[in-house]
């Protein structure tokens, strides 16, 4: 089996790096422009199975050989990049962003990146446009195949000998497809688990691997108008998902067969006469030789240059961005890839250059931690005399709740105050729950209260309704509320509070501060009516069934109205106005209003409150603490700390002002 070059395949690599890099930028109609990952994994599986039984052919695979060549090829460039934005970002980040940058580049040298953004990747988390190493976690995946896959195509080299090139390509398909339905299934259990996890984008390396079992069977039959019409066909399979798919689309899983599908086409047809002017021409050629520099610098630029400027870009900041990403990956190529892969004689000197990578490696990972320890430990000079506390939820969670184990689902929950054997306050909701932990933690302390609070992002605290995230995924946390309101059923009457982020749910339209995030959709169980007005009939029938369904049982109710949202993350403000006093201007980085913010939160708002009249229960309302008549904002800090610690969710000193000053004095009176 022969592995010659085949310019359209680094062609390919350009359509997805210039997709990705487009979808970054926000350039409007490549909202599906994630998929080029995905083509970029089967052009790897396609490349690494083709190289590696060409040189079982030969008989002369090594495997020192072949992961030395796998480091030489990616370590120097990452190391670079790591290098360059840890240093940029030591200037221009705020200190508890800095902290999750040298963590996570501390996982992304070791490969492990899409593990670690996993486990932190959530409700709850820091907006994707504040991490500067989160597209690591592809390369991390990458990593982790050439760990396995050289072990799986030694074996179907033999398994070919023995019983025919028919019995590998079997064997792949099984094993891609066991990874397929796998990933279909894990959209339903753990969304975040599918999308970095490497055994859930194994199938899309195997068509890639199918490719290289019969590139020499396609070349030699898809001449003439067969060859170009699969190259089209193909092409229109990586294409469609670019522009159709968005945040709301169900990824990966069979959604992802479609680019990945395609891309295979593309690979087979590569001889075609199409194929050779498209992919093959020097344009295309070149920036997909740059294609690996180019995704790796990318990403730090958009989000470094978005920390700094601290608002949205323009369409010539977009421009500049793409430009930008282009020239500085073609440097690198040039000046950092090209010169460690093989020596000027053209011989490659593998143990100096492994001593000389490991080395590197330790220093950047001694850096990092370096910086991570000290963002910790002290804040930047601009918010000094401001508290950064609870800007990391996770680990306000392991402080406050060390008995309770923090997994993806069903979601946490965390026992507050004295071991009573029955509870006081029972909490419930969403992650506008899990951010009230610090403030009621407090409040049980000081009264001597057994609290427990439980609660998933993402969860409609109501009965008796179904949501979805998309017309297309529904909700698999439906059977974890009917478990949870059966449980409440079995304890003694206390108080139950529910909290939540109401406007994500009141009328399925999307919440300002993600605007990538899905719409969800509130349906009767059966029902498939996805519109606004269905949700928001079935939002106020789900919310007064629950509370009619928890007097009932005895328990009294309470309902917390949403805090207002911000519209934009804290960070960006933060960083770029220097802030250390309440009343700058914040019009450079601010453009959603006190009046914006108080007309997304009020419909739910008004409705709950209007309930509680009619209901005979308790509403609280903290709206007047973030957002004073007096001001143009609402604000996300005071004189003693940050409030808020994304575009919704509250820091540890504003729950404990929260729970202090409005839902604990509500309590109170409920419990006597």
């Amino acid at each position: 089996m022969s592995a010659a070059y085949l310019r359209e395949v680094d062609g390919l690599r350009a359509v997805a790096v210039l997709s990705v890099l487009l979808f970054h930028a926000g350039v409007a109609g490549f909202s599906g422009g994630f998929v080029g990952v995905d083509v970029f994994f089967t052009i790897s599986g396609f490349v690494i199975t083709r190289s590696l039984l060409s040189e079982l052919d030969r008989g002369s695979l090594s495997f020192s050989h072949f992961y030395i060549r796998r480091v030489r090829r990616l370590f120097p460039a990452m190391l670079f990049t790591v290098a360059v934005t840890i240093l940029v970002a030591r200037l221009i980040m705020p200190a508890d962003l800095l902290q999750g940058t040298a963590q996570a580049a501390m996982y992304a040298i070791l490969s492990v990146s899409n593990i670690f953004f996993w486990l932190e990747a959530d409700y709850f988390d820091t907006g994707a446009e504040l991490k500067p190493f989160l597209h690591t976690w592809s390369l991390s995946v990458e990593e982790q195949f050439y760990l396995v896959w050289p072990l799986i195509v030694v074996a179907l080299f033999y398994l070919i000998r023995v019983a025919g090139k028919a019995a590998a390509a079997l064997v792949i398909v099984l094993m891609s497809l066991v990874s397929l339905l796998a990933a279909e299934w894990m959209l339903k259990t753990d969304m975040s688990g599918a999308f970095y996890l490497t055994p859930f984008r194994l199938f899309e390396f195997g068509l890639g691997g199918l490719c290289a079992l019969y590139l020499d069977e396609a070349q030699s039959r898809l001449k003439g108008v067969a060859g170009e019409l699969v190259f089209v066909v193909g092409s229109a399979l990586i294409l469609l998902p670019i522009f159709i798919y968005t945040h709301d689309t169900p990824f990966p899983g069979l959604t992802a067969l479609i680019p990945t599908a395609g891309a295979a086409l593309v690979i087979l047809a590569c001889n075609s006469t199409l194929s050779r002017v498209s992919l093959g021409n020097t344009v295309a050629v070149t920036i997909g030789l740059a294609s690996y520099s180019i995704y790796l610098a990318h990403w730090p630029i958009i989000t470094l240059y978005g920390v700094w400027k601290g608002s949205d870009f323009t369409g010539w900041e977009q421009t500049a961005i793409i430009a930008s990403s282009l020239i500085v990956g073609y440097a690198m190529l040039r000046l950092v890839e090209a010169p460690f892969r093989v020596k000027r004689d053209g011989k490659v000197e593998h143990i100096p250059f492994m001593f000389g990578a490991s080395a590197v490696a330790l220093i950047l990972v001694a850096i990092s931690a370096n910086t991570w320890v000290g963002s910790i430990r002290a804040a930047q000079p601009q918010t000094s005399g401001t508290s950064l506390e609870g800007l990391d939820f996770a680990e306000t969670i392991q402080a406050l709740c060390p008995k309770s184990d923090r997994v993806r689902l069903p979601g946490y929950s965390c026992e507050l105050g004295a071991d009573k054997g029955a509870y006081d306050v029972v909490v419930f909701g969403d992650s506008h729950t899990g951010h009230l932990i610090p403030g009621l933690a407090e409040f049980a302390r000081k009264h001597g209260l057994a609290i427990r609070i439980d609660g998933s992002g993402g969860t409609f605290p109501g009965v008796n309704v179904e949501s979805y995230r998309g017309p297309e995924h529904q909700s698999s946390k439906a059977k974890m509320i009917r478990q949870y309101y059966r449980w409440l059923s079995e304890i003694e009457p206390t108080t139950v509070v529910l909290s939540a982020r109401w406007d994500a749910y009141y009328d399925a339209s999307r919440p300002p501060d993600q605007a990538s995030a899905p719409l969800v959709y509130l349906v009767e169980p059966g029902d498939e009516t996805f519109t606004p007005e269905n949700t928001t009939h079935n939002f106020k029938r789900s919310i007064s069934e629950t509370i009619s369904y928890l007097r009932e049982i005895g328990h009294k109710v309470v309902l917390v109205g949403q805090v207002p949202p911000l519209g934009v993350a804290p960070h960006r403000c933060f960083a770029k106005l220097g802030i250390t006093q309440e009343g700058e201007d914040e019009s450079s980085c601010r453009d959603f209003t006190r009046e914006q913010a108080l007309a997304r939160v009020n419909p739910a708002n008004n409705f709950l409150a209007e309930l509680a009249d009619q209901k005979d229960i308790i509403y609280v309302d903290s709206k007047d603490f973030f957002c004073s008549a007096d001001k143009n904002y609402c604000r996300f800090f005071n004189d003693k700390a940050i409030l808020y610690r994304d575009g919704n969710h509250l820091t540890n000193d504003a729950s404990i002002a929260v729970v202090d000053g409005y839902l604990g004095p509500i309590l109170n009176r409920s419990l006597n």
